[in-house]
């Protein structure tokens, strides 16, 4: 079964490493698209590194930035192309820990879909209102 993790940018360049290496942790099988907004501060060039060192990295570089909701837009597109059958988006800001992704796969044996939340945690983004 194909699986894909989604992972939207801008100007991401201090978290994407240390997402896809604790993506590669888990020892799962997964792809990863990158859909990255115009970053200016270097994403779009660590992205093609990894793309050409993991076969399993890819990317879509948009011209300016269109938002996280037409990211996905394009990211589901785009999987349902290439025929994907599991899509799992994560932020690459840190807030998504690939830790739970094993979790995640085995909700799925059982349910159509799993949605989980972040959020729980009350004044966990002190800046959000």
């Amino acid at each position: 079964m194909k699986k894909l993790i989604i992972v939207p940018t801008l100007n991401e360049k201090k978290n994407i490493l240390h997402l896809y290496n604790k993506i590669n942790k888990t020892n799962m099988n997964f792809d990863i698209l990158f859909i990255d907004d115009d970053s200016i501060d270097g994403s779009q060039e660590i992205i093609k590194k990894l793309a050409k060192k993991n076969k399993k990295v890819r990317y879509i570089f948009r011209p300016k930035k269109m938002g996280i909701g037409s990211a996905h837009k394009e990211a589901f597109k785009w999987a349902y192309k290439k025929k994907y059958q599991i899509l799992i988006s994560i932020d690459a800001d840190g807030t998504h820990d690939p830790k739970y992704l094993k979790l995640f796969i085995n909700k799925l044996k059982n349910n159509d879909i799993v949605i989980s939340n972040r959020f729980t945690k009350s004044n966990l983004l002190k800046d959000w209102p």
